[in-house]
């Protein structure tokens, strides 16, 4: 290992990242359960995180509201079609059948953003 660490970038500051435990749903990893990574949003550093759950799944089988929450979709009228629209920002041949990455990390305190009023 040369000392590097990787990172896991966010382009937006979604809700889930002020959580002590959060998802990402990724259409390819090579980070392994246990490693810490840096968090970036919008380029910065938001602090580091553990990845403590890595899953395999196709998008047909995580549930609606794991997807909504994941992409800040969960109050739009269509949330399965919204969040699946979402991930296309980043993924644009993803549908139903597309095998994904379920990354769950824990933030390395006291690396946990504090949510600022009015997020």
């Amino acid at each position: 290992m040369n000392g590097k660490i990787n990172k896991i970038k966010f382009a937006d500051k979604l809700s889930k990242l002020y959580q002590d435990v959060f998802p990402t749903i990724r259409d390819d990893t090579d980070l392994t359960k246990g490693e810490t990574v840096e968090v970036m949003v919008q380029d910065k550093c938001w602090g580091k995180a553990t990845l403590v759950e890595k899953t395999e799944c196709k998008i047909k089988e995580i549930p609606t509201s794991f997807l909504g929450r994941d992409t800040d979709t969960i109050s739009e009228e269509n949330v399965r079609e919204a969040a699946i629209d979402s991930l296309r920002k980043y993924y644009p041949d993803l549908n139903e059948e597309t095998e994904v990455f379920i990354l769950i990390f824990e933030w390395t305190l006291p690396d946990r953003p504090k949510k600022q009023k009015g997020m």
